[in-house]
């Protein structure tokens, strides 16, 4: 039977039937506002918290210092938790480069994280070009995509092979993962990227509506391999305490 790690966010276990799958790495993904970095947050913190597990949050766009003016507007009492090594939270400077993977490893080896969040993998992914990848491990990859495929290796294909083994690597971590994507408006994938959504074990995408001049968020699991889930879009409300998901699932016009 499949161990379950909880989230602790009210509503979504219930409809995850438990949690997400121990150990399994899930894509969170969404537009701009639609609350992929507070779901995230509350992920570890309520982790923290409420279940002792150890966190690791990997930021490339938000230092510790913004993370805990925004735990604070929802009374999350995060400095303690901080303080104890219960969570650790590192913001990534992807513009210099350097070896992101050890980084994240040290972290998760620090706290000895049971939790972790890679947020984002987009910003993270964009930034790889082909010098910085030759410089790592991606070397004999590289190589053997450039003896198989005919025609001429692009940075994208490059970057979705490093993907390919970025999250292979992480998922050596023994860590229960949440990576999250930016989703572009008027899409036909689930990631910008275009191919995290079939790596991940689950995905978990947040949407933005607006209907009738009234705007809601609301929340699907797409996939979650492993695992029973309940289908539907399920309004995803911001409170003063954190997140909350309605769990009776409502009919909306989607594309």
């Amino acid at each position: 039977m499949v161990q379950k790690v909880k989230t602790g966010i009210p509503g979504l276990d219930k409809i995850l039937y438990g949690g997400v799958p121990q150990g399994k790495i899930v894509l969170l993904s969404g537009g701009a506002g639609t609350g992929k970095s507070i779901l995230s947050l509350e992920y570890i913190y309520r982790g923290a918290k409420e279940f002792k597990e150890p966190g690791v949050y990997i930021s490339t766009e938000q230092s510790e210092e913004e993370f805990l003016t925004q735990a604070k507007e929802f009374g999350w009492d995060v400095e303690p938790l901080l303080k104890k090594n219960l969570i650790k939270i590192i913001k990534l400077d992807v513009a210099k480069g350097g070896n992101y993977l050890k980084v994240i490893k040290d972290a998760v080896n620090k706290v000895k994280a049971k939790r972790l969040v890679i947020d984002s993998l987009t910003t993270l992914t964009e930034f790889l070009t082909p010098i910085e990848i030759k410089k790592s491990k991606g070397t004999e990859l590289i190589d053997l995509i450039e003896n198989i495929f005919p025609v001429p290796v692009t940075e994208n294909l490059i970057v979705k092979s490093i993907l390919l083994r970025f999250l292979a690597d992480l998922r050596k971590l023994n860590c229960t993962t949440l990576v999250t994507s930016e989703l572009p408006e008027q899409s036909n994938f689930l990631s910008r990227d275009t191919v995290s959504e079939f790596l991940c074990d689950g995905v978990i995408v947040l949407y933005f509506v607006g209907i009738g001049g009234e705007e809601t968020n609301h929340l699907q699991i797409r996939k979650m391999r492993y695992s029973r889930f309940i289908r539907g879009y399920f309004p995803l409300k911001f409170t003063d305490k954190g997140l909350e998901v309605t769990e009776e699932s409502i009919s909306i016009l989607m594309k």
